[in-house]
């Protein structure tokens, strides 16, 4: 399985997209865990609540502070996608958090396991007059699970 996380600061919210595609060894794993009433259709239903699994496997803080990541949709490619083991699931949260002027440390894990995955993160500003945001140093752990991102804020 291949996990894409994409992470991206914003005044007063950090986006997560979470981007998985299951290969032919996980993907009846995948499957599944989507299609929990087994009626080979995946419902919105199903597919938020899944996307609610995944995210309570992953880890957001800042400066050492939970942050809680609200689900805020989750696409899921057509059945016979997921069964011919192509297709991505995108899943989008946010977590609200308050802007300060200085520097802090944001640090996402992906803890969602299926089966042996391929994982990476990167990090995203979206830039706005006021705060404004740099990145001073990232760290990615060997397995591409974690990402830990140092970066300053300025003009709150």
């Amino acid at each position: 399985m291949v996990q894409n996380a994409y992470i991206t600061l914003a005044p007063g919210t950090i986006g997560l997209q979470l981007e998985l595609t299951a290969g032919p060894k996980v993907a009846g794993t995948i499957i599944a865990a989507l299609d929990a009433n087994g009626d080979r259709k995946v419902a919105q239903a199903e597919a938020r609540a899944f996307a609610d699994r995944v995210l309570s496997a992953s880890r957001l803080t800042v400066d050492g502070h939970p942050l809680s990541l609200r689900v805020v949709s989750a696409d899921v490619p057509s059945y016979a996608a997921l069964l011919g083991a192509h297709g991505t699931i995108k899943i989008v949260a946010t977590a609200r958090w308050a802007d300060r002027p200085g520097t802090s440390t944001l640090i996402y894990h992906n803890g969602y396991s299926p089966a042996e995955s391929r994982c990476d993160a990167n990090i995203f500003m979206k830039q706005a007059n006021s705060p404004s945001y740099r990145v001073i140093a990232q760290q990615r752990s060997d397995d591409g699970r974690s990402l830990v991102v140092r970066y300053a804020t300025s003009r709150v």
